[in-house]
């Protein structure tokens, strides 16, 4: 989950983020904190780009699975 913390306890996200919200959320103290540990969004934000960047890259249009309930609007939407 989101709120997983590696090496504490399994609670330990969900502790941090009630707290904050409880005492800092849209307050005066609602700011950045230069102690934060920003690994875990930066290595959300380079997946995003790599799989952005295969998807532009790669020679095919992506689409849905067959079966997926979605495909058939896929199909509509490239019908000419």
């Amino acid at each position: 989950m989101g709120d997983d913390y590696i090496g504490k306890d399994e609670n330990a996200g969900a502790q941090l983020a009630y707290e904050y919200n409880a005492k800092n959320y849209h307050q005066p103290s609602d700011e950045y904190n230069e102690n934060w540990d920003m690994g875990g969004p930066e290595q959300m934000a380079r997946f995003g780009f790599t799989i952005g960047l295969y998807v532009a890259n790669n020679p095919a249009m992506p689409t849905w699975r067959e079966g997926d309930e979605f495909l058939p609007a896929r199909r509509k939407s490239q019908a000419p």
